[in-house]
C-alpha cells in the first residue's frame, strides 16, 4: 500500500539535536521543524501535497513504548480495506519508522525475475562510513567511541554487503540495513571509495538466488527482516548468508566479523531518543550500519 508520510512527532522532552539525528538517520528530512510545550513536528509534506496526489485519507499512530511518538500517514481511501483486512494504520507506521517485516515490493520482484537464477560469483565487500557519520558517533556517545576505536585493534566502522553475479550475467547488491535491501546494479557500478572485497569460492555453482535467500531466512527465522545492532546486524546477515549456504570460510568470517562487544558494552549506558521508542540509542542505531575493522 503506498502512503505519504506527512510529519513526524518526538515528544519535547527530548533533546532537539537527538531527535533530529534520529529523523535523519532514518532517512527523513529535519528542515521544516516546529516545538510545541508537548511536540517537536518533523513535517515532511503539507496536507495539500498528499492531496493533490490522490492521498486523502490522514491517520495518526502513537508510537513508542511511552507513546512519545506520532507519526502522521497519508494514504488513498481506497486501500483502506487492505488496512483493515491486513493489520492497521499502527501497523503500517511501524513499516514505516522500524522497518519491513517482508520483503518490499520491489524486492520481491527481483526475486521473482531472478530467483531462479543460479549464481556464478559472490563478492563480499565492506566499505568505511563517512566521516560525517563517524563524527556522529563520536559525538552523540560522549566520546566513547573515538577513544574505544585508539583503544581498540581497529581503524574504522564499515558496512557489509555482497555483490551476487547470475548466470544471466546480472548482478544483484545485497545488504542488511533496517531491513533487508538489495538492487540490480548497473554494468557500470563503481564501488565506493576504499570499498575492500573478498571472493567467495563456490564450488557447486547450481545454487539458485532464491535458494540462497530462502536457506539464509531458515538459519535466521524471525529475525531474517529485522535488525539489532549489536547481534543482528549487517555483518551477521552476510555471514548468516553464507554459513547457511555452505559458503563460509574461516577466511570469510575473519573479513566479515569483527567483535564490538566491548563497544557495546561501553555504549549502553548512553541515553537517547530511541531508547524511549525502539529500545536501541541513537548511537546503536548507527552502529547497525556497520562492524568494524
Amino acid at each position: 500500500m503506498s502512503h505519504i508520510v506527512l510529519s513526524i512527532l518526538i515528544n519535547s522532552k527530548h533533546d532537539l539535536e537527538d531527535a533530529k539525528l534520529w529523523v535523519k538517520s532514518h532517512g527523513y528530512s529535519i528542515r521544516k521543524t516546529h516545538q510545541t510545550k508537548k511536540w517537536t513536528r518533523f513535517r515532511q509534506h503539507t496536507t495539500k501535497y498528499a492531496k493533490d496526489r490522490g492521498y486523502d485519507t490522514i491517520r495518526t499512530a502513537k508510537l513508542g513504548k511511552n507513546k512519545d511518538m506520532e507519526i502522521i500517514i497519508a494514504y488513498k481511501k481506497e486501500d483502506e480495506p487492505e488496512i483493515k483486512l491486513g493489520g492497521s494504520i499502527i501497523d503500517l507506521a511501524r513499516t514505516v519508522i522500524y522497518g519491513r517485516k517482508t520483503y518490499a515490493p520491489a524486492h520481491q520482484k527481483i526475486i521473482e525475475s531472478y530467483g531462479e537464477n543460479t549464481i556464478t560469483s559472490i563478492k563480499v565487500g565492506r566499505k568505511p562510513l563517512s566521516s560525517v557519520l563517524n563524527a556522529v558517533l563520536n559525538v552523540v556517545s560522549l566520546g566513547i567511541y573515538k577513544k574505544w576505536i585508539q583503544r581498540s585493534q581497529y581503524d574504522d566502522l564499515f558496512h557489509l554487503f555482497a555483490l551476487i553475479t547470475l548466470n544471466n550475467g546480472k548482478t544483484i547488491l545485497i545488504e542488511k540495513r533496517a531491513s533487508i535491501d538489495m538492487v540490480v546494479i548497473k554494468n557500470n557500478y563503481k564501488p565506493p571509495e576504499y570499498t575492500e572485497f573478498a571472493q567467495v569460492l563456490i564450488e557447486h555453482p547450481d545454487i539458485q538466488f532464491k535458494t540462497l535467500l530462502d536457506n539464509t531466512e531458515k538459519l535466521q527465522g524471525k529475525n531474517y527482516f529485522i535488525y539489532n545492532a549489536e547481534t543482528n546486524n549487517c555483518q551477521k546477515f552476510i555471514s548468516d548468508m553464507l554459513q547457511s549456504n555452505n559458503l563460509l570460510t574461516p577466511e570469510l568470517n575473519t573479513f566479515i566479523n569483527q567483535d564490538v562487544s566491548s563497544l557495546f558494552e561501553k555504549l549502553k549506558y548512553s541515553k537517547g531518543l530511541i531508547n524511549a521508542t525502539t529500545g536501541l540509542g541513537t548511537t546503536i542505531d548507527i552502529l547497525s550500519k556497520g562492524g568494524v575493522r
